[in-house]
This record gives C-alpha cells, sequence and structure tokens, in this order.
C-alpha cells in the first residue's frame, strides 16, 4: 500500500485540526474546574478560619483540613491533625476527625506517638491538648459541618 504525499498531508491537517481542538476544550475544562474549586473555597475557607481561630494556642501546633464528606455523605469533613512536627515539648501528637452520617457528627480521635510527659513543657502542651479536645468535643458539629456544597455539573460542562 502505497501512500501518496496529499495522504499524508490531509492526516498532518487532520491531526493538527484535532490538538488545537483538545488545546481548546482543555483550556475551557480547567477554566470551569478552577471555578468550580473557587466556590468550593468559598464553603471550606470560613469553617477551616473559624476552627483555628477557636483553637488558636501558642502551645500546639494545628493542620486544618476541611473537604466535602466522604462518598455517601453529605456536607463538610473536618480533620485536625496536632504537634505533626515532632517538637519536644510536645506531650502528644493526635488527630481528630468530623462528619456527618445522617445528620449526626461522627468523631474519632486518634494519637500515634505515646505520651512524653517528662518535662514543665510537655506538661503543659498535654494540658493544652485536653482543653482543645474538650472544645472540639462540645462544638455544635451539625451547624458548622451541614453546609451545601456546589454542584460540579453547574460549573463543568
Amino acid at each position: 500500500m502505497k501512500i501518496y504525499a496529499s495522504k499524508v498531508d490531509d492526516l498532518k491537517r487532520a491531526k493538527a485540526e484535532y490538538d488545537e481542538d483538545f488545546k481548546l476544550r482543555q483550556a475551557k475544562h480547567d477554566e470551569e474546574y478552577e471555578e468550580y474549586r473557587k466556590a468550593l473555597r468559598a464553603v471550606f475557607e470560613p469553617v477551616e478560619k473559624y476552627l483555628e481561630n477557636l483553637l488558636a494556642s501558642p502551645v500546639l501546633e494545628y493542620n486544618i483540613g476541611v473537604e466535602d464528606a466522604r462518598y455517601g455523605k453529605s456536607g463538610l469533613r473536618v480533620r485536625i491533625m496536632c504537634n505533626e512536627s515532632n517538637r519536644e515539648q510536645d506531650a502528644l501528637r493526635w488527630s481528630f476527625d468530623v462528619e456527618l452520617d445522617d445528620g449526626v457528627p461522627v468523631k474519632e480521635s486518634s494519637s500515634w506517638s505515646g505520651l512524653n510527659a517528662t518535662t514543665p513543657e510537655n506538661l503543659e502542651s498535654l494540658r493544652a491538648t485536653v482543653d482543645a479536645l474538650e472544645v472540639l468535643n462540645n462544638l455544635d458539629w451539625v451547624e458548622i459541618l451541614d453546609k451545601t456544597l456546589p454542584n460540579y455539573e453547574d460549573y463543568i460542562s
């Protein structure tokens, strides 16, 4: 089978048209997806800022993450990691997760470092941890987590 120069030119032209169309569609999708992500951040950030301000501590170091709830659940999910940097004055490294399950807050907490309570700094860190966990356990999580998230299909065509 022979391929003639005109056929090669036709194939190159068709590929160039396809590539250009793909670039345009990809750019449109990327723009729409970024708008969707902005809408999500508009829901996540106020919750994150609220928790950061509520838990602010000179002793504890927090990493607060807000995301949409896991598959099959509605609203938001909050994940808080505390003292991950392995500082010597920290008594304990721990996490606190919460999300709604049929409108009921489901909380989980864990630690993975063992207890280090041999110095006054360690004990202060431990007291601050207990205070933070009391605050977290007494929040109205239904009000915090029961948010309507933007619909993906409203942004991506």
